[in-house]
């Protein structure tokens, strides 16, 4: 059996990044308001359903604004100019989007909600927005793969362009 005790799941705590930490929570919120929406097409009381998946939504907009602080003081120090940079806005666009999708959800579900289950518009933007979820943190990934953990340096399979780092002693 491989020894995982160094692959990046095991890092100390130490060593992960603040923002992909702190982005589990809208995650999670932004999933459970989509279970809860299809739940309360089969539940004998679906309003609760749709009640308790709005809240989740809402939830979900505000740990997502926690997290893209941290996110946002993470990616200061990036140099302008840089690949880690581009690829640094290009998920910033996808989150703004999504923060976009889910506060229009929002509001669509407290103006058209009156009982019942989930409408369909609320359940199309819940399942859209889960999909743009897994889109932007493919795109997070990618920055992270690309870029230094825990204040350290740079490590050198992810340079990219051929040339090793020297790690310092």
């Amino acid at each position: 059996m491989p020894d995982r005790s160094s692959t990046k799941h095991n890092e100390p705590p130490s060593r992960r990044s603040v923002h992909a930490v702190l982005v589990i929570a809208p995650i999670g919120c932004w999933s459970s308001g989509l279970a809860l929406d299809v739940a309360s097409l089969l539940s004998a009381d679906p309003a609760l359903l749709v009640r308790v998946g709005t809240w989740s939504t809402g939830a979900g907009l505000v740990g997502a604004v926690v997290a893209g602080i941290a996110g946002m003081v993470a990616a200061a120090p990036i140099p302008n100019g840089t690949v880690a940079q581009r690829k640094v806005l290009a998920h910033m666009g996808l989150v703004m989007g999504l923060l976009v999708l889910y506060a229009f959800g929002l509001i669509l579900r407290v103006a058209v909600q009156v009982g019942g289950p989930a409408a369909p518009s609320t359940l199309a933007i819940s399942a859209a927005g889960v999909l743009l979820v897994g889109i932007t943190g493919w795109t997070g990934r990618g920055i992270r793969r690309s870029r230094p953990f825990g204040g350290g340096e740079r490590r050198p399979e992810a340079a990219g362009d051929g040339t090793r780092v020297r790690r310092s002693a």
